[in-house]
Parts: C-alpha cells; sequence; structure tokens
C-alpha cells in the first residue's frame, strides 16, 4: 500500500491535469492520516464572530468591527524550537531551504522547549508547507497564482492568491483569526482581563529572554503565550487603515501594505503591547530574538488521526 506522502503526491500531480480530486482526497482522508502521530497539539476553535479591535487602543487598532470566522484549528503553543529543528531537517532533504535556522529561544537559560526564534515570516511559511509535506497533507503555499508549484525556497512577495486556502495543510493564521482565538471569547483588554501581570505572561523582560512554551496559564480556549513570550507571524500585510474596509467574514488583509502583522507581543516589550487587540509589523524577511509563530489548520469533518 502507497504512503500517506505518496498518495498525496499522486493527488497534488493530478490536480494539474483536468480531474476532479477534491472528492477522492475526502474520501481518503482517513487513508491519508491513518497513524500519524501529529506534531503539534491543534486545539480546534468555533465558528463564530467577534469585536476585532479595541477603541481603548491606539489609532490603527480602530475602528471596532464586527468579523465572522468559519472554524479552524491553531497550535496550542508557539512552535518549538524541538519543533522547528524536527521538520526543518525533514524539509532540507525534501528540496526546502530557509533563510534562517532559527534558534532555541532567547537567553542564558534556553532548550528545545523554548520557542524558535530568529525566524523570519518566510521561514514560518515555509515551514507550514514542510509539515504539510511531512504529514501528508496538502501544502497551502505556492509560487504563483496559478498555485501549480509548491512554495519551498527563497523570499516570495505572496499574496492571498498565493494560497490554497481550501487546502488541508498548515498556513500562518490570518490576523482576524490570531485575534479571535487570543480573545477566546472574552471582550476586555486581555484574555485574562483589563490588565495583565507576570504570573500570567512573559514580558517587560522579566525573565531576560523567552521562557518554555506552556510555562503561564492558558485562556479560556486552552492556548499558552498568546500573551507575551514570542510575537507570531501572521499571514496579513499590514495596512494601519485596513480596519476601516475589512471583510465581515473570514478577512485575510490587505492586498498592499508595508510588512507583515505580528501579534502578541514578546519577552522584551511591556503590558501596552501584549493587548489582544495591539498590532505590529515588521519586514517579511527580518529574524528577531522575540519573533516566533503558530500555525492553523482546517477542521475535518472525516476521519482524522489526532495523535
Amino acid at each position: 500500500m502507497p504512503s500517506p506522502e505518496e498518495i498525496n503526491r499522486i493527488l497534488n500531480e493530478l490536480e494539474k491535469e483536468p480531474f476532479p480530486v477534491q472528492p477522492f482526497r475526502e474520501k481518503w482522508k482517513g487513508l491519508l492520516f491513518p497513524t500519524y502521530p501529529r506534531l503539534l497539539e491543534m486545539v480546534p476553535i468555533p465558528a463564530g464572530s467577534f469585536q476585532m479591535g479595541s477603541e481603548n487602543g491606539i489609532s490603527w487598532e480602530k475602528p471596532v468591527h464586527r468579523v465572522s470566522l468559519d472554524a479552524f484549528k491553531i497550535a496550542k503553543y508557539p512552535v518549538t524550537y524541538r519543533q522547528w529543528l524536527e521538520v526543518k531537517e525533514w524539509a532540507e532533504k525534501n528540496g526546502y531551504q530557509f533563510p534562517n535556522q532559527g534558534r532555541k529561544g532567547y537567553g542564558e537559560k534556553t532548550d528545545e522547549n523554548h520557542p524558535v526564534t530568529y525566524v523570519s515570516w518566510y521561514d514560518a511559511v515555509l515551514w507550514c508547507n514542510a509539515l504539510s509535506g511531512k504529514e501528508g497533507r496538502k501544502p497551502c503555499y505556492y509560487n504563483s497564482p496559478n498555485r501549480k508549484e509548491v512554495y519551498r525556497s527563497g523570499e516570495k512577495d505572496m499574496s492571498n492568491d498565493y494560497v490554497d486556502w481550501e487546502a488541508d495543510g498548515y498556513r500562518l493564521p490570518t490576523e482576524a483569526e490570531w485575534e479571535y482565538a487570543c480573545r477566546a471569547g472574552t471582550t476586555t483588554e486581555y484574555s485574562f482581563g483589563d490588565s495583565i501581570t507576570k504570573q500570567q505572561a512573559n514580558f517587560d523582560n522579566s525573565g531576560g529572554g523567552t521562557s518554555p512554551v506552556g510555562y503561564y496559564i492558558l485562556n479560556n480556549w486552552e492556548l499558552g503565550d498568546m500573551h507575551g513570550n514570542v510575537w507570531e507571524w501572521c499571514w496579513d500585510r499590514y495596512d494601519s487603515n485596513y480596519y476601516q474596509q475589512s471583510p465581515d467574514e473570514n478577512p485575510r488583509g490587505p492586498s498592499g501594505g508595508s510588512g507583515r502583522v505580528l501579534r502578541g507581543g514578546s519577552w522584551h516589550f511591556g503590558a501596552a503591547r501584549l493587548r489582544s487587540a495591539f498590532r505590529d509589523l515588521y519586514a517579511p524577511d527580518i529574524a528577531f530574538d522575540g519573533y516566533g509563530f503558530r500555525p492553523v489548520c482546517p477542521q475535518f469533518t472525516g476521519k482524522e488521526a489526532e495523535g
């Protein structure tokens, strides 16, 4: 019997022809993911609506606007260095090249359970594709809008039409998905209330660097480190005026803008930047001591191994 990777490779090849592959992909989902232990612990997030932004924040967090999202899954924690390295080593044997090597968090006492740092937006997108391939899933990111060639190397300035949003693979969360997951049903400035303490999150250089993932308390949806520890790359380009024309359903960011969005704050920033609504940006090729990421993937209706 062919491996899940081989089945998925054949299906991906068939999609280049005028052939309806998706029904087979859905039917064979149990074969594609029979016994794989999932590398990431993925938490299901329910479909729903929320008020995105903050009237108490700065100008680019306004106006507060209602957003509705489909259900998805998001990693319980930021990607650790151990997870990063496992996928990266597989990827480099399978045609992937990463701009940066990644590091074990930041500080004097770090280990492989700290979030990976010094990864750029391009590194994060490539890693998501590689994890999809490693688990026999269909990658989300491609080298062109025709979505024929999987993105495996380089620093490609992708737009929304380079993404297969219906693929079963991993991708970066949209900015709206990230905030929705961070809020976890709350309307306060933080998921823990209108203030945050150093017993709840790693920020303001309280520990001299990153902390192991899962060290601090979880939010209402059982997600860790949504506030502090490392900034998390999101898919969206950044536009300070985007909220004025953002779609009501499943927004995926503007078609143009400066840099890519970062969310959540980090170990060396103050509490104000850890707020659920706070938006930041940086050039996608920058890798820094406080930059990490956590992927999302679809929620399946068919049989799926949880691992």
